[in-house]
């Protein structure tokens, strides 16, 4: 998967090396990873010579931001926020994310632009989808994957026929 789709709108998990800070990965024995395919993002990398670690450009449980002026609106009033402004988004949706950690199965934990059965095509590489997941397997916690997180805030009023 790392050699066809990245970099690109694909996260995977794995185990999380001890080396690895719990502060990291919100205190789970996991970590997910991502190659950013952006070229502002590529040559963030470079000239860090490492990786980065990084949230989400919007809060837990809302909808990602597509553009520097919705992430500079979803932080509105921070102090200390620096928005690399790269243009919009290509994808327009969160990355796929497949969880690698149990060593046997690939597992989607949330949908993106890179389906299973894109995987499978030019991998090989069978995808399990939610319902097909193993027996007592505790699969990490992703977010994005809430029934809440696309849910709209914008409030919505039912009117009668004709009341306006």
């Amino acid at each position: 998967m790392i050699n066809t789709f990245w970099p690109g709108p694909l996260t995977l998990v794995f185990r999380k090396d001890k080396s690895v800070l719990g502060e990291l990965t919100g205190g789970q024995d996991t970590v997910a990873i991502r190659a950013p395919a952006h070229p502002i993002a590529q040559e963030l990398l470079r000239k860090f010579q490492g990786a980065l670690v990084a949230p989400s450009a919007n809060r837990f449980g809302k909808v990602s931001p597509t553009c520097a002026a919705d992430v500079r609106s979803e932080f509105e009033g921070e102090i200390n926020l620096l928005v690399l402004d790269g243009g919009d988004s290509l994808v327009g949706i969160e990355s796929t994310i497949i969880d690698l950690s149990s060593g046997d199965h690939a597992v989607l934990l949330r949908p993106g632009v890179i389906t299973p059965k894109t995987i499978f095509k030019k991998t090989g590489i069978k995808v399990y989808g939610p319902g097909e997941q193993i027996k007592n397997q505790d699969l990490p916690k992703v977010s994005g994957s809430l029934k809440t997180h696309y849910a709209p805030t914008t409030p919505l009023r039912l009117y009668s026929s004709g009341r306006v």
